[in-house]
């Protein structure tokens, strides 16, 4: 019998730092990513190294981003232990609420759509993309 590999449908969005609201303009500082078939929230954000949104935003304090990322890390690992509950009703919902628009510093992007095999793989890999152009243009 054939090995039969389980592609899950999944939800991403971009995590974007925007500080100045006026400008619009932004940089991207994270991915979130949900799958209700496969039962997986996962995120993946800068965590120490700001240069790159600091030398875009250059009149912006550092301490600023830092206190911005680690707000929203908590926010989001305080989400990771609520979808991973076997009782969690609504996910979607969750979901949907996480990354609708808001006038903050922190937005998500639309919801996007990918198809994976391993949903972990596939967060680091847009991220890599997305976030971490570094890695990205060693692939």
């Amino acid at each position: 019998m054939a090995n039969s590999i389980m592609t899950a449908a999944c939800h991403y969005a971009i995590v974007r730092f925007t500080p100045f609201i006026e400008t619009g303009e932004f940089a991207n500082v994270g991915v979130v990513i949900f799958s209700p078939d496969a039962r997986y929230f996962g995120f993946k954000l800068l965590s120490s190294d700001f240069t790159r949104v600091t030398d875009f935003f250059r009149t912006l304090d550092a301490k600023v981003v830092k206190s911005t990322m680690s707000s929203l890390r908590d926010e989001l690992e305080r989400l990771s232990n609520l979808m991973s509950q076997p009782g969690t009703p609504n996910r979607s919902g969750i979901w949907t609420e996480l990354i609708k628009p808001r006038e903050t510093m922190l937005r998500f992007s639309d919801s996007r759509l990918v198809l994976a095999q391993d949903c972990q793989s596939k967060l680091i890999e847009l991220y890599d993309y997305y976030v971490d152009h570094e890695k990205a243009r060693i692939r």
